[in-house]
């Protein structure tokens, strides 16, 4: 992860010719600008997609899914780095997913303040991971 975040720095920093990842796009710089980046971030896809339980009733379910981007493209394409969030029900697609999202956030931030940090490959020293959300992706 140290290795990948130190690779995406450099990328940003570079002038690519066209987008090859997404630390070649726009929205990596603006971060990579403002300094955010400095230390270790897992960066977000999010997305969802809609699914029918019953035909008869109509009824769906529509997760809302995250995969890290601060992995390589092998393997975040892997199904173990598909992280399931949450499932909303109902019988159309949800109005207002950020109210799904906030309730998250807010108990990923509880669990936070009681880790002091991570140890992360080649760190010795436990580290501060800060998670952003970079795109969101739906159907």
């Amino acid at each position: 992860m140290l290795e990948n975040m130190a690779a995406s720095r450099q990328a940003a920093d570079e002038d690519p010719d066209g987008v090859h990842d997404y630390f070649h796009g726009d929205k990596w710089r603006f971060l990579r600008e403002r300094g955010l980046l400095d230390r270790v971030l897992v960066s977000l896809n999010l997305g969802t997609d809609g699914f029918q339980f019953l035909r008869q009733n109509g009824f769906e379910g529509w997760p809302i899914f995250a995969t890290p981007l601060s992995v390589s493209p092998t393997q975040r394409t892997g199904n173990k780095y598909q992280l399931l969030l949450a499932v909303t029900p109902g019988p159309r697609q949800p109005v207002d997913l950020e109210s799904f999202l906030h309730p998250i956030a807010g108990e990923l931030n509880e669990l936070a303040k009681k880790i002091p940090g991570l140890l992360v490959d080649n760190s010795a020293t436990p580290q501060v991971l800060r998670a952003g959300v970079l795109n969101f992706t739906t159907d």
